[in-house]
């Protein structure tokens, strides 16, 4: 899955591709990994983009397009609320 961040992948499609239902799929990921498909996907895709930031020279909008974001204000929005900084604000941050 990790694999398949580019592409945005949603439950149901997930689970198409690996011949279970989008219910049984969901169950799997909250018994076992504690957490809900989205946030899972959510916090993969964070952590891309982060490593991303701070192991590449990419711009802001191809490290918003390598993490599956299609637009990059959208991506710098969710990435604020996620880290509470700006994309920028953490690349300039923690590079040395």
């Amino acid at each position: 899955m990790k694999s398949h961040l580019r592409e945005n992948p949603s439950l149901n499609t997930t689970a198409r591709q690996i011949n279970i239902s989008p219910s049984y799929l969901s169950k799997i990921f909250v018994t076992y990994l504690h957490t809900q498909f989205s946030t899972f996907v959510l916090n993969e895709k964070m952590a891309y983009a982060q490593k991303l930031l701070l192991h590449s020279k990419l711009s802001m909008t191809e490290v918003a397009v390598e993490a599956g974001y299609s637009s990059s204000s959208y991506f710098s929005n969710c990435f604020r609320r996620y880290t509470d900084m700006s994309p920028l604000q953490f690349r300039r941050m923690n590079i040395r």
